[in-house]
């Protein structure tokens, strides 16, 4: 009896033993597999690849660290990245995450934390940031307007243009532009002198009164085959008494509003040259083309005595009426016959003969 407790008891412990050692070995592999599904969900395995490289022309000092290229996330002159920009350079890199999981916090100029759902750990990434902006984002109004040194010092410089460029673009930073290309046109050229705030040039135009230009503005006498000048004879005569102005420039100078004493004077471009002048001349005419009514008919003068030269006058001022009769004189009157003359050269030559009658009523019977 002895030996058969003894044989059962050993068998029962053998038999139970295998079961024991079977429960441990799949516990241990279930925490085997559970260690392992968390250690390929650690964010710190994910590729970060010090967030992408960017291929730019330009690499800024501060995105090398340790020989190292950071990404340079563009932000158009913000501080700092959005949250989305950087959800999308880490899902650029690890195309297996959801989007919607990565979560960004403790944003700053140069580093953020990441965390991911379903993801153990968290990640501090590292970046710079580019706040450059092109300076034709910021500079808007390119045509500066008319500028008149005269109200301004007189001259043309650095200063005067930012002052307007700053007046017509008021989120331009002044402090951070260079105003070259200075001439006697009407164009000058802005470009950046920090890169890390504006890139790029742009082209800046802008107008010069046409005053400032033509300093002469009487032109003295013009001899006319008309009773007014024509354009070109004024235009001849601007240059005559303004040599500075350059021959090709006379073409684009428009003359309009003729009168036999002025006339004035605009350029055909606004945008170059602005506003208009009033010049000044005399009209020097032959009186035989102003005065073309020379029958004066009949004049009632006392017992058939010649008319005066005040009634001459009024009659052919009566028959020619664009005539200025202070610029005549009367000689020769007779009783049927006078002859007009120039009292002015600067504005008639040569003279003329009218004829009349005069009234046999008036005669003292």
């Amino acid at each position: 009896m002895k030996k058969l407790l003894s044989l059962l008891s050993v068998l029962t412990i053998s038999g139970v033993a295998p079961l024991i050692e079977s429960s441990c070995s799949c516990s241990n592999k279930n925490n085997e597999k559970k260690l392992k599904k968390d250690d390929e969900n650690d964010i710190n395995k994910l590729n970060w690849g010090n967030l992408g490289i960017e291929k730019i022309n330009r690499v800024r000092r501060n995105a090398i660290i340790n020989n190292k290229y950071q990404h340079v996330f563009k932000t158009n002159g913000s501080n700092k990245p959005t949250e989305q920009q950087i959800k999308e350079k880490v899902k650029e890199l690890n195309p297996q995450v959801n989007i919607n999981k990565i979560n960004v916090t403790e944003i700053t100029e140069n580093s953020a934390v990441i965390t991911i759902t379903g993801y153990s750990s968290k990640k501090t990434i590292n970046f710079t940031v580019d706040k450059s902006v092109p300076i034709n984002d910021i500079i808007k109004i390119t045509h500066l307007g008319e500028i008149d040194i005269n109200e301004f010092g007189g001259t043309y410089d650095e200063q005067l243009f930012k002052y307007f460029l700053k007046k017509l673009n008021s989120q331009l930073d002044i402090n951070k532009i260079n105003v070259t290309d200075i001439t006697a046109s009407n164009n000058i050229n802005v470009n950046s002198n920090d890169t890390s705030i504006y890139t790029g040039e742009i082209n800046i135009t802008y107008s010069r009164p046409i005053k400032l230009l033509i300093k002469n503005l009487e032109l003295g006498s013009i001899k006319v085959n008309n009773y007014l000048p024509t354009e070109q004879q004024i235009k001849d005569k601007l240059k005559e008494k303004n040599p500075q102005l350059k021959n090709n420039i006379i073409n684009y100078f428009e003359v309009k509003d003729i009168t036999s004493r002025n006339a004035k004077i605009s350029f055909i471009r606004n945008d170059i040259l602005s506003g208009e002048v009033v010049v000044n001349f005399i009209s020097n005419i032959n009186l035989n083309k102003i005065i073309t009514q020379t029958n004066l008919c009949e004049f009632i003068t006392e017992n058939l005595s010649n008319p005066t030269e005040q009634q001459i006058k009024e009659k052919v001022k009566e028959l020619n009426p664009i005539l200025d009769e202070t610029k005549i004189k009367v000689e020769n009157i007779s009783n049927n016959r006078a002859h007009i003359n120039s009292s002015d050269t600067n504005t008639y030559t040569g003279h003329i003969i009218v004829d009349y009658t005069v009234s046999i009523e008036t005669l003292n019977w």
